[in-house]
């Protein structure tokens, strides 16, 4: 799984691990993981940083616009990353996010 990550990502230096997933199934560590490499591929943190508000409460807000973003990102990218994402959407029930997970992705 931590292959197929990195391979996704671009990146040799991406690191899965079970425990710090806090995954229970493998289909949710394949999701976490899929998570991590689309963050990695699409995910700039210096923009990040530039255009996040100052505000704790709407950096917040920021964050799980850019969540939603970056799994509707992943949804349109490939099958089997859809499947994962969809099929384990995680606890986080940030309505926000899921928002805007629905405008970026047309999936409900």
């Amino acid at each position: 799984m931590a292959a197929c990550t990195r391979t996704l990502a671009g990146a040799d230096d991406v690191d899965v691990s079970a425990p710090r997933s806090g995954a229970a199934t493998v289909g949710a560590l394949r999701a976490y993981a899929d998570r991590i490499a689309v963050a990695r591929r699409h995910h700039d943190p210096a923009i990040n940083r530039r255009l996040a508000p100052r505000d704790p409460e709407a950096s917040d807000l920021f964050q799980a616009l850019e969540r939603g973003r970056l799994d509707a990102l992943g949804v349109r990218w490939m099958r089997g990353v859809a499947q994962n994402i969809l099929g384990y959407p995680g606890k986080d029930a940030d309505g926000l996010r899921w928002l805007a997970f629905e405008l970026c992705s047309g999936v409900a």
